[in-house]
């Protein structure tokens, strides 16, 4: 499993261009992703901005950093469709963690994950409405 907490970037123009940001200034680029091999892989989660967008151009065709984990090997990987706010991320990564420890998918659990903080938020008063949180998505195979 791996958890990448980052900035990512995403080139709409030529997907394989994408990236995570890492520590030290050092990038993770999509095609050193997709060309590992890790048969053993189990989940990758991407709480990094845009890992999951496709440009217009390539609008048919997964061509995205969680695809290129996918790639690798990941059957299930759970990325983000546009910016997300770090203390949103926070909270849907404890709930996707908790909800996977007691056996539930990742798919599954992301979606709880979500409904989980539009309920905190609706409760609270402080609803920053669909956009703020709904950035994530999963894709799965056998996952």
């Amino acid at each position: 499993m791996v958890h990448f907490a980052c900035h990512g970037t995403t080139d709409p123009s030529d997907p394989v261009a994408s990236a995570l940001h890492l520590a030290g200034g050092e990038r993770l680029p999509f095609v050193a992703v997709a060309r590992a091999d890790l048969g053993s892989a189990r989940l990758a989660f991407l709480a990094a901005c845009e890992t999951a967008l496709t440009g217009r151009r390539f609008a048919d065709e997964a061509l995205h950093m969680a695809s290129a984990f996918q790639l690798a090997g990941f059957p299930p990987v759970i990325g983000t469709l546009w910016e997300a706010y770090g203390d949103l991320t926070a909270s849907v990564t404890r709930s996707v963690y908790a909800e996977i420890a007691a056996g539930t998918a990742p798919a599954i659990a992301l979606h709880r994950a979500v409904l989980e903080l539009r309920s905190a938020q609706v409760d609270s008063g402080a609803d920053l409405g669909p956009l703020a949180r709904a950035p994530f998505t999963t894709s799965a195979s056998d996952g």
